[in-house]
């Protein structure tokens, strides 16, 4: 909650409902919360709230791009390609299409917008199937890499 000092957030608190207030301290145990019209501060037990969402901009806020391309004359359904930035340059369609065998001038590129405003069926369709992170690697006694074996099917 650190984070949120000095912001608007919407709360959903147990036994009080939803509402929204601007967080001014972050204790162990507590919140100290202020609405728009309170000149005091409000205790709220981090046990009680069951749910919270920013209204502003969060230092940690990291804007992702989703840039695209896309080629339907020749049936090509295209790449999708997630970027960090507030904006994007010709150089970034570069760094995701120079593999491409048929990359040419009539293809479509441009942004679909930050991955959080995505529509569903995009979004649906660029993270079927996609994993992130890594297996743990296992090791023997000896400290050396063991095989993890095959699960048979």
């Amino acid at each position: 909650m650190k984070d949120f000092v000095g912001k608007q957030v919407e709360f959903f608190v147990e036994g009080v409902g939803r509402f929204k207030a601007t967080v001014v301290a972050d204790r162990p145990n507590m919140v100290h919360v202020k609405g728009e019209n309170d000149r005091f501060a409000r205790r709220i037990p981090k046990s009680k709230i069951c749910s919270f969402m920013p209204l502003e901009p969060v230092g940690s806020d990291v804007n992702l791009l989703v840039l695209s391309c896309e080629n339907p004359t020749i049936g090509c359904p295209g790449v999708r390609f997630v970027k960090e930035g507030e904006g994007f340059s010709r150089n970034d369609f570069n760094v995701f299409m120079q593999p491409c065998p048929h990359r040419c001038e009539t293809c479509r590129t441009g942004s679909l917008g930050e991955l959080r405003s995505v529509d569903g069926e995009s979004l649906r369709e660029m993270m079927d199937g996609t994993m992130f992170g890594d297996y743990p690697e296992v090791r023997n006694g000896k400290g050396e890499l063991e095989s993890g074996g095959v699960t048979p099917t």
